[in-house]
């Protein structure tokens, strides 16, 4: 009887053990692709400018400017629907600016319908 005990037990824990690793290990990701926005802009010496972001992300954005070999635009605001950069040459220069990150969860933001029956009778 003791016999049967061992195998039948060296089973179970095998499979407890497979199962844990599949579910850990997943052959397809659950993940969403990045969202990734850029555009360019030009931007005056010593000018701040804000830019709002055409879709917005869950949380601030990994962001990059490039500005030629220069490199004095920078970020100084970053938010998960905008960004500030400021160009600290001497010159206007022409920016290209990408973000990256998460796209944020659509929200309703439409007021329910029995709210506005609500506050619509006097």
């Amino acid at each position: 009887m003791s016999h049967t005990f061992i195998p039948r037990a060296a089973v179970l824990v095998g499979t407890v053990v497979l199962l844990i690793i599949a579910g850990c290990v997943s052959l397809t990701s659950h993940q969403s692709p990045p969202l990734i926005q850029t555009n360019k802009i030009s931007i005056a010496s010593g000018e701040v400018k804000e830019i709002i972001f055409p879709v917005r992300f869950a949380s601030a954005p990994e962001v990059k400017v490039e500005d030629g070999w220069m490199n004095d635009v920078k970020v100084v605001e970053c938010k998960a629907d905008r960004i500030c950069i400021r160009n600290n040459g001497f010159q206007t220069v022409d920016a290209n600016w990408t973000a990256t990150g998460e796209r944020a969860v659509p929200t309703d933001t439409s007021v329910p319908k029995k709210a506005t029956a609500q506050a619509a009778q006097p």
